[in-house]
């Protein structure tokens, strides 16, 4: 064989270089390597933590459902407690209203014993004592209805929100005007309430000026008969 025939068949046997080698750059990185290092990198500059992973995306799902039942079961027990206070109250109010006559009598059944205890406290102290005792156990039964006295009382002012004006009495005394001079009747409130359940039945000082005394008729004035 010559010397040139040996040279060809040299060249025929010598390995093709790949082509994606052929092209790798100076530091021995193909250039699929550089997009996926530039895709995590841009990734990465996102805020990403490179190529997505499912799982960590399934758990954030997971987190975003939970947070968001546990934001809708909040919202149903706090309407729950809202519609069981509103029910409780609406009893209340019914239970109540089906008791304020029961309340009514005794308050005047209260009144009758303190006007009994005040009569008879000078002729016999003994009954005195037992109406006095009737009358302060009516109010402590009222009041295991939370149903407390206004606290009307002779000499207090009368205010039109708490008493009833049942009788005016006339006094010279101008200090008396507007003041209670006698209580016929407690009257009651649900403690807490603005407003009273069964208004002071009172008898009212009203104020009335003298009339005036007769001019005196001079002496010279006088005719004699």
């Amino acid at each position: 064989m010559t010397e040139t025939e040996d040279s060809a068949a040299e060249t025929d046997a010598a390995p093709i270089p790949d082509a994606a080698a052929g092209h790798a750059g100076n530091d021995g990185t193909s250039p699929a390597g550089e997009i996926q290092d530039e895709a995590a990198a841009n990734a990465e500059a996102a805020g990403g933590t490179g190529l997505p992973d499912d799982g960590t995306v399934l758990l954030k799902r997971i987190d975003a459902a939970l947070e968001s039942f546990h934001s809708r079961a909040q919202h149903y027990e706090e309407t729950n407690r809202l519609l069981h206070s509103r029910i409780e109250s609406l009893q209340s109010d019914q239970v109540r209203v089906l008791l304020k006559p029961v309340f009514e009598r005794l308050a005047t059944l209260q009144a009758q014993a303190a006007d009994a205890a005040a009569d008879a406290r000078d002729r016999d102290p003994s009954s005195a004592g037992d109406f006095d005792f009737f009358a302060i156990s009516i109010d402590e039964l009222l009041a295991l209805y939370d149903v407390e006295p206004v606290g009307a009382a002779p000499g207090i002012a009368f205010d039109s929100r708490l008493h009833h004006g049942a009788r005016i009495v006339p006094t010279a005394d101008p200090e008396l005007d507007g003041r209670i001079q006698r209580v016929q009747r407690q009257g009651y409130k649900y403690a807490g309430a603005d407003r009273v359940m069964l208004p002071a039945r009172v008898s009212v000082y009203r104020h009335t000026a003298p009339d005036p005394a007769p001019e005196a008729v001079p002496d010279s004035e006088q005719t004699i008969s």
